[in-house]
C-alpha cells in the first residue's frame, strides 16, 4: 500500500499537502522528472533532505500524488451529490473537479510508473468514483432525464476527459482558472445536448482502412522492407511504453528488454534516446494525417466523416500497435528536442480540430459554439486509467463509439 508520511501536527500536514498540490502541478505541467524532488524542495522552501520526510523516493511521490488525486476527485463528487437530479449532480461535478481555485487534481497520466501495489490501490481508488459516477448516470437513465446509454462507459468518458483537461499546460496552454471554468462549462454543454445540431439523425459511418498504416512484409528475401517492418515494431512499442510510463523514465535498456532485444539493436534501427523520440512522434505525425485525409475522402456524409474520424482516433489511441505518441513532453523532451516544435505539433493537432468543427458549423451540422475552446478538451476520451483488453478489437471499437456518442448526443433525454 501507498507509505503514509508521519503526520504530527496540523503544521506539518498543511506542508504535506502543499507538497502534494505543487507536485501534482508540476506532473501535469511537465511529466515524472529526475529533478522533481529537488525543484519541489526549492519551491517550498525545503532542503532534499527535508523532503525525504514526506516521501521515500520518486515513486512514493507519484504514488501519493495519483492517490491525493482520486480522493480529491472523490470529495467534489461527494459535494455534487448534494444536488438531487441527476443533471445537476453531473453539471456540479465537472465544474468542481475542474475548479481552477483549488487544489490540483493529477491527470493519471503515467501510472505505469507505479509499483504493482501502488498501482492496484490507485486504481481501486479510480474504479471506485467511476462505478459511483456511473450510478449518477443509471439514476438519470431510470428517471428519464438521461437518453438510454452504457452509464459505467459514459462515466469513463467523463472522467478520462476530466483528468486530460490539467494537461493543457504540456501543450503550451494558460490553465488558470478562467480557462479550467471555460473547459468545465463547455464539457458540461457537451455532455448535456452534444455537439451535433441534430441529435435524432441517424449515423452509419463507413470504416477508415487502417491497412496502409501497417507496416508488414511477405517476402523474407526483402531486407529494406524487413528492416522497415522491425523500425516499426520499435517506434509502436516505444510509443505505447512513452504513453504509459513518460519519455525520461523510459529507458532504452527497458524498451530493448520488452521488445527482446539488445540496445546496439535499438541503435542499429533507431538510434540514440533523443533519435527515437523524434521518430515517435513523427510516427503520430503520419498516423494523424492519414486519419485525416481518409475521413475527408470518405463518401458519406459530413457528419459521418467527422463520426468516422473521432472513432477511429480514439480507437487507436484505447491500444493496439497504431497507438501514436501523444503530444506532450516533458523536461526530458525539452532538452532533447525544441519545444517549440513540440507545440506547434500539439498546435496543429488542436487547429485542425477547431477547423473540422468550424467547417461542422458551416454546414449546419454541428451546434454553434466557440470551436476554439475545443483546444481544452480531448474528444477522443482515452485519458483515463480503465482501458478495454488491448487484444480485444472488437471491445475496443465498440468502446470507442459509445465514447464519441457521449459528446456527439450529450446525455439529455432525446
Amino acid at each position: 500500500m501507498t507509505r503514509s508520511p508521519p503526520v504530527t501536527d496540523a503544521s506539518t500536514s498543511t506542508r504535506h499537502d502543499q507538497l502534494l498540490d505543487v507536485a501534482a502541478r508540476q506532473l501535469n505541467a511537465r511529466g515524472m522528472s529526475q529533478r522533481t524532488l529537488a525543484d519541489l524542495a526549492g519551491s517550498l522552501g525545503f532542503t532534499r533532505n527535508a523532503l525525504y520526510h514526506y516521501v521515500k523516493d520518486f515513486e512514493d511521490l507519484l504514488s501519493q500524488v495519483y492517490r491525493r488525486s482520486c480522493i480529491l476527485l472523490g470529495e467534489r463528487l461527494d459535494e455534487a451529490m448534494s444536488q438531487r437530479d441527476p443533471s445537476d449532480i453531473l453539471r456540479a461535478f465537472v465544474s468542481t473537479a475542474l475548479d481552477g481555485k483549488r487544489a490540483e487534481i493529477a491527470a493519471l497520466n503515467e501510472y505505469g510508473l507505479l509499483r504493482p501495489d501502488a498501482r492496484a490501490e490507485v486504481t481501486t481508488l479510480y474504479r471506485g468514483i467511476e462505478g459511483r459516477l456511473a450510478a449518477v448516470i443509471a439514476d438519470g437513465v431510470d428517471a428519464r432525464t438521461f437518453r438510454p446509454c452504457d452509464p459505467a462507459l459514459v462515466a469513463r468518458t467523463i472522467l478520462s476527459i476530466v483528468y486530460w483537461v490539467p494537461l493543457g499546460t504540456r501543450r503550451g496552454l494558460s490553465m488558470g482558472p478562467d480557462e479550467r471554468a471555460d473547459a468545465a462549462d463547455l464539457l458540461n454543454t457537451l455532455l448535456n445536448t452534444g455537439w451535433a445540431a441534430d441529435r435524432h439523425a441517424a449515423i452509419d459511418p463507413p470504416t477508415i482502412d487502417l491497412s496502409p498504416l501497417v507496416v508488414s512484409t511477405t517476402d523474407g528475401f526483402d531486407q529494406a522492407a524487413l528492416y522497415e517492418m522491425k523500425r516499426e515494431s520499435i517506434l509502436s512499442c516505444a510509443s505505447r511504453m512513452f504513453n504509459a510510463s513518460g519519455v525520461d523514465t523510459t529507458s532504452l535498456d527497458e524498451l530493448a528488454r520488452v521488445l527482446g532485444t539488445t540496445k546496439p539493436r535499438l541503435y542499429r534501427y533507431v538510434g540514440d534516446k533523443a533519435t527515437l523520440v523524434e521518430e515517435c512522434f513523427a510516427r503520430a505525425d503520419r498516423i494523424n494525417r492519414f486519419l485525416r485525409q481518409a475521413a475527408r475522402e470518405l463518401p458519406c456524409t459530413p457528419m459521418e466523416r467527422v463520426v468516422a474520424l473521432l472513432r477511429t482516433s480514439t480507437t487507436i489511441r484505447l491500444g493496439g500497435i497504431l497507438e501514436p505518441m501523444r503530444y506532450a513532453f516533458t523536461d526530458d523532451v525539452r532538452e532533447r528536442i525544441a519545444p517549440d516544435l513540440v507545440r506547434r505539433r500539439m498546435k496543429q493537432m488542436v487547429e485542425s480540430t477547431s477547423q473540422l468543427f468550424a467547417e461542422g458549423q458551416a454546414e449546419h451540422i454541428i451546434r454553434p459554439f466557440d470551436v476554439e475552446r475545443l483546444r481544452f478538451l480531448n474528444l477522443t476520451a482515452v485519458g483515463g486509467i480503465a482501458r478495454p483488453d488491448p487484444d480485444d478489437a472488437a471491445q475496443i471499437a465498440s468502446d470507442a463509439a459509445g465514447m464519441v456518442e457521449v459528446m456527439r448526443i450529450g446525455l439529455a433525454a432525446l
